[in-house]
């Protein structure tokens, strides 16, 4: 593993930046923003979200925050793992989180050919549990890629 690596988190879906129990609990903002155990490369397509994301980040003040990187960025997957590599000084990071509400499986797959995070975080559709098996395809996406 690089050591170096273990240092980084990649969150897409980071939302607001918020670190809170429940349905909408973060791992990697957890780590990143509240603990401040690990860097964070973020990744928040939504404006209003990210504004808010940017004030998280901000307030950990000039040597915090330095340390991360964001992106205010809609991911496809065409364009997934360049937008990952471009920002990211690993390719082994310690946590990979996915949650951007749109076919997440497809661009963990993705990602999955280039990177090899320690721990990978999913979000999941209780709506079909195991062993029924569900992929849903990129909006607008005419074929499935996956």
């Amino acid at each position: 593993l690089d050591a170096a690596g273990l240092e980084w988190v990649v969150n897409l879906g980071a939302g607001d930046g918020a670190c809170t129990p429940g349905a909408h609990f973060d791992p990697a903002n957890c780590l990143t923003l509240q603990e401040g155990t690990h860097r964070g490369l973020f990744l928040e397509g939504d404006a209003p979200s990210f504004s808010a994301l940017q004030s998280s980040i901000e307030a950990l003040g000039p040597a915090g925050a330095a340390g991360h990187r964001a992106l205010n960025v809609y991911v496809m997957p065409e364009t997934i793992v360049e937008t990952v590599a471009d920002a990211l000084p690993t390719s082994e990071p310690a946590l990979l989180k996915v949650d951007i509400d749109n076919a997440d499986c497809i661009l963990v797959r993705k990602l999955l050919e280039v990177f090899s995070p320690v721990i990978l975080h999913a979000e999941i559709n209780p709506l079909f549990p195991p062993p029924l098996v569900f992929r849903q395809r990129f909006e607008g996406q005419e074929e499935d890629i996956g």
